[in-house]
């Protein structure tokens, strides 16, 4: 017998009893196929990256089983007549006790990110200055076709600036 992890996913529009309904579900079709089920819950409920048949939030479940090999095809076909699950999968392990330890204390995966040489970098913290702070505004002057220049405009001259259009603007007579 091998160790498996089925991860299936249940819109959020059904209430809590009804999911549950539906992992007794599957629940049926694994002790169907004779397959011995270790631990079986819902995971999570989270929003998905893109809609899926139109339910943008579910729920995760998350089982691990034992069966033989010839089992998984099988659920994965009994797992398509159930409309209400959205997505499955369904892996192979070697050792699901770790697998399993990480599932039940509720431990969640390490996030890192990884540069270009495989190794792992830091997140780089972002700088809020407030609205308080003075922040320079950056204007594009064009000097000549092939080269634009930046300059740095400090705020009070550029606010200056545009009050004296602005009244520019508003002193004409709107013509109809």
């Amino acid at each position: 017998m091998s160790g498996y992890e089925l991860l299936y996913l249940i819109p959020s529009t059904k209430t809590q009893e009804e999911a549950q309904n539906i992992i007794q579900q599957v629940n049926q079709i694994l002790s169907k196929h004779k397959a011995k089920v270790l631990h079986h819950d819902i995971w999570s409920r989270s929003k998905l990256a893109y809609p899926i048949k139109k339910a943008e939030h579910c729920f995760y479940v998350l089982c691990y089983f034992e069966a033989d090999d010839s089992v998984p095809a099988k659920v994965k076909q009994g797992l398509l007549l159930i409309s209400d699950i959205l997505r499955n999968v369904i892996i192979k392990h070697k050792h699901l006790e770790p697998q399993i330890k990480r599932f039940v204390e509720k431990q969640e995966p390490i996030k890192r990110t990884y540069g270009k040489a495989g190794k792992a970098i830091k997140p780089k913290p972002v700088v809020f200055h407030g609205l308080d702070a003075p922040a320079p505004a950056i204007v594009k002057e064009e000097k000549s076709p092939e080269r634009a220049e930046i300059k740095q405009i400090d705020k009070e001259t550029s606010i200056k600036e545009l009050d004296k259009k602005l009244e520019d603007i508003l002193g004409e007579e709107i013509e109809l």
